[in-house]
């Protein structure tokens, strides 16, 4: 076995390859947790506590959590964490925020949504907010910074006595707040909606407030009342200021929104909060914002259209190459079927196991509406995935084999159902061991490029999917493969079948890698995107050149597998480290498959090779043509090669078959010094069949003509002798005559051909020649001699003979109309003055313009024999 070359023992070259990919891998791993942003997330705060302490700071808010339902997910703050690593840098972003304890700024936090399951009939999947939720927000460590309420759904207990006796500097012991019911108050306080808050005024000394103003809200305590919240959330009130105050009114009832800001910039964010609460000292939301930079948020609107403009591009090559490549039948449909199964089925399945946990199947007829959405979007991309399987892998099978077939030859393998020899372990070790390498080259490419950021659409797998090491393994399977047949064999071997350049190739499809990213997360900016994933597209490319398709799709499929899963090692107690133990266990797995092939399995030179249908048909299809062809060479070689040179006479003849052998026949047998017989035939049928009787009929012709001086009398032995040996059902109408140049006659019989027209020179009348006769093989009895007539025809100078079959007169143009007998006659008429091969000529270019594009259907033959004047 060899891991570089195919075919060859283990050496010195493979121990250096196993090395320089433990070697790799071993600095990835190491290196990779300054790298990767996924290293900054704190999972200290499981789910389970989350879902209590959210639910705790709803109830102390005054909102029943009783008959709720709960959705939990750790999410990322995209933009904040983009617009971080682009202001400081990746590694220092990723330093400052594991670092920073006190710090304002939350990329990662818990978000919990609370819904009633039997009001929510239309809910949205994977925890987005409605109007018939509320959403708490917990930052890493389970402490409250969010409260989103769309819904503006009032508290069932809208009094908070702790509240308001923070912001009015309150004894709690005072009779007045024991004593004072809940209904009381709610009709007590308000905002001073006459006057408004002025935030300017709060440098001055705090007023001393009349009696009858004694339950309208001052601004000092309306700053007090949002400090309260403050003080009891992850937001710290000493590093905020309060900006703006303002009065609105939710639900028919007076609230008053504050706006807080940082008064230093945070990890170079500027934080802003909104914070909505009631007279009652309620709160009603808390909104927070960062500074992302301008260019973070418009530079992805570039790329998507860089992206869709590509993308339309490539489909509109890929459909038409596919349609040219079918109607070609230079497709593999049965195992490009396989793939669009398999296809088909990995995109619903990974749909459902996506959205699975946002259902609890034992809630009631609620969530049905939820299912079907879910459903229709099961089949809807199932059937588009499926399709697009099929395309691509058609068009990439079919370039590939035609033009580099080698790189299909494992691949050819497994489908095959040969899953354990020792090519395809070679493939699996070998694609191990790459994936080492691509990962050591993705984490020192990170660390030469500290400004190239990673945006995050997801944080752990866990939260992401029901059944997480399974859902990661059948999501990067599709993703892997489409994308490898769509860059690789589709694009990439367009290329290469036009340019035969496999630097050029591996150009291309570096390029086309950095444009479409098929690798986890998105980046920025775009120039180090480009050089980043240019070069690990140049590697990916490297791969496929040194070994082969079945080598770059495990390789690929590995490498963005051990990116996705590396959040289950990158941080501590992380719920993700369960499906990061499944893909080490499933590597052993790859590991064992491979060591288990290449010990036991079959040698790649006793394995069949695989040859797909369509190429073993057109390889027939290729064989039978020639065949024809040969055929047709042969045919030819039967009928006359020159004329007979008999002085006074002109005789031309034309043979056009409607494919590549016919069963028109024509001859001339010279007798004597002055006789010469001539014969013209059609036989029944077409194709190689009336070929080999068109053969057989000379045959019997040129055995009777010089024992037979009678035209009848050689016809009737003919038929005798093709009854004897054609097939039933098979006849040929033929014309037999002798030219006597001596006598100046023409002496013939009719087998059922066509007529024979006489062109006299004298008068110029052209007659229609039909005695009877019927075609050979119809019949065997004495009623083909009875009804055969032997016609002797005079001929004087310049007098014209003409022979043809029903393709003449019968051929047929676009609009399905007969070139016809009368137009027949009327060139006759028209070139009578011209030589036999003028006339020819003249007649065949006329049918063909007659013709047109239309397709000849029937075999073309004619004959013209004159008698010249002395």
């Amino acid at each position: 076995m060899s891991l570089i070359k195919q075919n060859h023992a283990f050496g010195l070259w493979d121990y250096l390859f196993l090395c320089a990919g433990i070697l790799t891998g071993a600095w990835f791993f190491l290196s990779y947790q300054s790298q990767d942003p996924r290293s900054a997330m704190d999972s200290s705060y499981n789910e389970q506590s989350a879902t209590l302490k959210a639910a705790e700071v709803l109830n102390n808010f005054g909102y029943s959590t009783d008959q709720l339902s709960t959705l939990a997910d750790f999410q990322v703050y995209s933009d904040l964490l983009e617009s971080l690593q682009e202001d400081l840098g990746r590694q220092v972003a990723i330093r400052s925020m594991k670092d920073s304890a006190d710090s304002q700024v939350f990329p990662f936090y818990w978000n919990l949504r609370f819904y009633n399951s039997e009001e929510t009939e239309s809910m949205e999947v994977g925890g987005a907010n409605d109007e018939n939720s509320l959403v708490i927000q917990l930052d890493s460590k389970g402490r409250w910074m969010g409260l989103h309420n769309e819904g503006e759904k009032l508290p069932q207990r809208q009094l908070n006595r702790e509240a308001l006796q923070y912001a009015f500097k309150e004894d709690s012991s005072r009779d007045l707040w024991k004593t004072v019911p809940d209904s009381a108050w709610d009709g007590v306080l308000s905002f001073d909606v006459e006057n408004g808050y002025d935030v300017t005024s709060l440098g001055l000394p705090e007023a001393e407030k009349s009696e009858d103003q004694a339950h309208i809200f001052s601004l000092f305590e309306l700053k007090r009342l949002g400090e309260y919240y403050l003080n009891n959330s992850a937001w710290n009130p000493d590093k905020l200021v309060l900006q703006d105050v303002q009065i609105t009114t939710l639900n028919e009832i007076r609230a008053a929104v504050l706006s807080f800001q940082t008064t230093a910039l945070d990890l170079d964010q500027q934080v802003s909060l909104e914070l909505t609460v009631m007279p009652t000292g309620s709160v009603l939301n808390l909104e927070s914002d960062y500074n992302p930079s301008a260019e973070s948020s418009s530079t992805p609107g570039v790329r998507q259209l860089v992206i869709l403009a590509a993308l339309f591009i490539f489909g509109v090559v890929a459909l038409f190459t596919f349609f040219f490549r079918m109607r070609a039948r230079a497709v593999d449909t049965k195992s490009s079927l396989v793939i669009s199964i398999i296809g088909g089925l990995l995109i619903p399945t990974v749909i459902f196991l996506q959205n699975l946990d946002s259902f609890n199947l034992f809630e009631g007829g609620a969530i049905w509406p939820g299912l079907i959405f879910i459903a229709i979007q099961m089949a809807f991309f199932g059937a588009i995935g499926s399709v697009g399987f099929f395309v691509l892998a058609s068009i990439g099978d079919s370039i590939t084999r035609q033009h580099w077939q080698k790189k299909l030859v494992c691949y050819d393998y497994l489908r095959q159902g040969m899953f354990f020899n020792r090519p395809v372990g070679e493939v699996l070790l070998r694609s191990v061991v790459l994936m080492l390498m691509l990962s050591g080259l993705w984490s020192l490419l990170l660390w030469i490029f500290p400004n190239f950021y990673f945006s995050l659409e997801q944080t752990f797998l866990n939260y992401e999917a029901a059944w997480a090491p399974l859902f990661v393994l059948l999501d990067n399977t599709w993703y892997s493969l489409i994308n490898i047949l769509g860059i690789y064999l589709v694009a990439g071997s367009l290329v290469y079948a036009r340019l035969k350049n496999q630097w050029v190739f591996a150009l291309f499809t570096a390029i086309a890698f950095a444009l479409i990213v098929p690798i986890p997360f998105y980046y920025g900016p775009v120039l180090e995107q480009f050089i980043v994933l240019g070069i690990l597209g140049l590697g990916m490319a490297l791969i496929y050149l040194k070994w082969d398709f079945l080598t770059l799709l495990f390789s690929h499929y590995l490498f963005i597998t051990l990116i996705l899963v590396s959040g289950g090692w990158l941080v501590g107690s992380s719920p993700d480290l369960y499906v990061f133990v499944n893909f080490i266990i499933f590597l052993i797995f790859i590991v064992g498959w491979a060591i288990f092939s290449i010990v036991k399995g079959k040698e790649e030179k006793s394995l069949p090779s695989y040859v797909p249908e369509y190429v073993e048909e057109l390889a027939q299809e290729e064989r039978i043509k020639q065949e024809l062809q040969i055929a047709r060479g042969v045919q030819n070689s039967f009928l006359p090669t020159k004329t007979p040179e008999l002085e006074g006479l002109d005789i031309a003849a034309l043979c056009q078959p409607a494919y590549e052998t016919g069963g028109d026949y024509y001859d001339f047998i010279q007798l004597d010094d002055h006789r010469v017989a001539v014969t013209i035939g059609d036989v029944s049928g077409k194709g190689i069949q009336a070929a080999f009787y068109m053969t057989f009929t000379k045959g019997i012709l040129h055995s009777l003509c010089r024992e037979t001086e009678s035209p009848a009398e050689l016809l009737k032995k003919a038929n005798r002798l093709f009854c004897d040996n054609a097939s039933k059902g098979t006849f040929i109408s033929l014309v037999y005559g002798i030219v006597d140049m001596k006598n100046k006659t023409f002496t013939f019989s009719r087998a059922g051909h066509n007529p024979i027209l006489h062109l006299k020179a004298k008068d110029g009348t052209l007659n229609e020649l039909q005695p009877n006769g019927l075609g050979l093989g119809l019949t065997k009895t004495a009623s083909f001699d009875d009804n055969i007539k032997e016609v002797q025809l005079a001929l004087g100078e310049g007098d014209m003979l003409v022979l043809y079959t029903d393709g003449i007169v019968e051929a047929l143009n676009e609009t399905h109309q007969f070139y016809g007998g009368n137009r027949l006659l009327d060139q006759l008429k028209n070139q009578k003055n011209k030589s036999s091969q003028e006339i020819i000529d003249i007649l065949s270019e006329d049918v063909s313009s007659f013709i047109g594009s239309a397709k000849q259907h029937d075999d073309m033959t004619m004959m013209v024999i004159k008698m010249n004047k002395h």
